[in-house]
């Protein structure tokens, strides 16, 4: 349904119009007519009625320029139980907005892209907008950002550590937050992707993005495009190791958050006879062995052969990073898997 939507709409009432259909007077000043805000004949609008301090009522009417009427189509809220109001000639009719007329925010999210150059503590973040995560307001940056891995204190060039000392090769989670007086928004981060310790007077928070510390607790280096996380280096997870010949659990480097895309470029080399492959699957699906019936293959090869191809697998969360299944259907493929970064859609769809 279209909502159209008026500015400084409010007038009087001619008669008494009950609890029918109602005839408008004149604007009250210093506000306008529906006619002189541009309310075109046969509009539906979402109204409002002020009958002194007896009766409040909200909804929905058509606007009738000829006679200057506005027919009440459906009530959606009122001080009579939900019903119209018995309008009185003091009343007043205004053009307004109801909860349900206003989009959701749930999941907004644009800009506030990160990003690290490896081999310190500092990361930056692009200007940009989020709804905080109960979609109850806006968090906006208006210009980029830095952060440090130093205790958080407000503002660009700051520490951004929510609480405690920084740790080494560990995940954290990047949150952009709101202070609820001011209306001020700040980037900080945390050990924890969904319940970060908020400074005094923060009261909103959403995670905006996952970043690692290296072994001298200095961000491992990445960048941001979208929903995509690519490392600047890809991480090596296995160098030529025999493939397991039955579906096992292989973690990686990248967030252990469920839901997320692990970015891989897998590569084999058949050391057994005849034409074997592997599998590399979601722990999503179903578990299956590369070449057991009607399983099909990700990579397939000849003898002595090689073959590679980039992949994208969904994760399943938790330990120390997001985890795949793979699989070979024969002893002898070996396996060079290196991780390229990642796809996290941070709360957009869910």
């Amino acid at each position: 349904m279209t909502i159209n939507l008026y500015d400084g709409a409010r007038m009087s009432v001619s008669g008494t119009p009950g609890t029918g259909t109602i005839t408008l007077g004149a604007a009250v000043p210093p506000y306008l007519s529906f006619t002189q805000a541009d309310v075109p004949n046969g509009a539906q609008v979402t109204y409002g009625i002020i009958d002194g301090t007896s009766g409040w009522e909200l909804g929905r009417g058509i606007y009738t320029s000829s006679g200057t009427t506005l027919t009440r189509a459906t009530i959606l809220a009122s001080n009579n139980s939900g019903a119209a109001i018995n309008a009185s000639s003091s009343a007043q009719v205004f053009i307004t907005a109801a909860a349900e007329d206003i989009p959701s925010i749930q999941g907004n999210l644009f800009g506030l892209q990160l990003a690290a150059a490896g081999g310190t503590g500092t990361f930056s973040i692009t200007a940009g907008a989020a709804a905080d995560s109960t979609a109850s307001v806006m968090m906006q940056l208006t210009s980029a950002f830095s952060k440090t891995t130093g205790a958080w204190s407000a503002g660009s060039a700051q520490g951004a550590l929510d609480t405690g000392s920084i740790a080494v090769t560990s995940w954290y989670y990047v949150h952009v937050i709101k202070n609820i007086t001011s209306g001020i928004s700040d980037i900080l981060f945390s050990l924890s992707a969904t319940a970060p310790t908020l400074p005094s007077g923060y009261g909103y928070f959403r995670r905006i993005g996952c970043m690692k510390t290296d072994a001298s607790s200095h961000w491992v280096q990445f960048t941001q495009n979208g929903d995509e996380f690519l490392y600047a280096a890809p991480v090596q997870e296995t160098v030529g190791a025999a493939i397991p010949t039955t579906a096992t659990v292989l973690p990686t480097t990248t967030p252990p958050l469920t839901g997320l895309y692990g970015k891989y470029r897998l590569s084999i080399n058949n050391t057994a006879a005849g034409s074997n492959g592997a599998l590399v699957q979601s722990q999503d699906e179903t578990s299956a062995v590369a070449g057991a019936v009607n399983t099909m293959y990700t990579l397939i090869c000849g003898t002595l052969a090689f073959d590679a191809a980039e992949i994208l697998v969904r994760l399943t969360g938790g330990g120390a990073g997001g985890s795949l299944r793979w699989s070979a259907n024969a002893a002898g493929v070996n396996g060079y898997l290196n991780t390229l970064g990642w796809i996290d859609f941070r709360g957009k769809l869910s």
